[in-house]
């Protein structure tokens, strides 16, 4: 089987890493799309993705046209809310206003079918069997929504699973872990797990944030890939030195 997997950022590539691992050494293969700062690509653990047998790995922007890839990129910047500081908001929320969601929806449907294609086959080839992994889409996801909903529901239509790894590995017993968190009720962050065929958690405790939002029969809880013995052991081989000295 194959697999398309979205990574972002430090904490997702940590978590999916072993994953990605773990896929390929069992015999199936997958594409890789890097959809943050390039400077990820030269991290150690993507380094190590890259020469798996079994993966292939590209950055979003060498995956579309220029054209193409700049449309997306300002379409998302204008709609996550990493980038609305408080002087910042009333221009992305104009522009976001003036243009809609109607207007965004071209370059949406036009990127997810170009990178589905290229992993899946086209509608005409008939899409193997294969399922579409991100990390989590939540309100301040450095990744916009919407863009990732039109991806889910393109993928459906080629008859394509869809998941979501979600890296947090909540310790915490309390819900009380963080400032002005008094209201002990469901977190409406974690609200968009629901757009996936299934979301995959480490433990209970991470569960709770995702269960008042779906169907309990979309939810897996299978353990932590990146603090499980195996990858720990593998993980102390591919690190590199420590940058810090000892001072006697």
């Amino acid at each position: 089987m194959k697999a398309l997997f979205f990574l972002r950022h430090y904490n997702d590539i940590d978590h999916i890493t072993p994953v990605i691992y773990k896929w390929v050494d069992s015999g199936h293969t997958c594409d890789i799309v890097l959809i943050g700062k390039s400077r990820f690509r030269n991290d150690y653990r993507i380094e190590f993705l890259r020469k798996l047998d079994g993966v292939r790995m590209a950055h979003i922007r060498d995956l579309l046209p220029p054209v193409e890839f700049v449309r997306w990129f300002l379409q998302t910047l204008i709609l996550i809310r990493n980038v609305r500081r408080p002087y910042l908001a009333p221009i992305t929320a104009a522009l976001a206003k003036s243009y809609d969601a109607g207007r965004r929806a071209p370059v949406w449907h036009s990127t997810a079918q170009r990178l589905l294609k290229r992993s899946f086959g086209g509608p005409h080839e008939g899409a193997s069997e294969g399922v579409v992994v991100f990390d989590w889409i939540e309100r301040n996801s450095s990744i916009c929504v919407e863009w990732v909903a039109v991806m889910l529901s393109t993928a459906r239509a080629m008859g394509l699973g869809t998941v979501s790894l979600p890296h947090g590995d909540s310790p915490h017993a309390s819900q009380l872990i963080r400032r002005r968190e008094l209201r002990l009720e469901p977190d409406t962050t974690f609200a968009n797990a629901g757009i996936f065929d299934k979301v995959v958690v480490p433990n209970e405790l991470c569960s709770v944030r995702f269960r008042p939002f779906m169907d309990n029969r979309k939810l897996a809880v299978l353990g932590s890939p990146r603090y499980c013995d195996e990858w720990l052991a593998k993980l102390a081989t591919l690190m590199p030195p420590s940058p810090l000295t000892r001072s006697d």
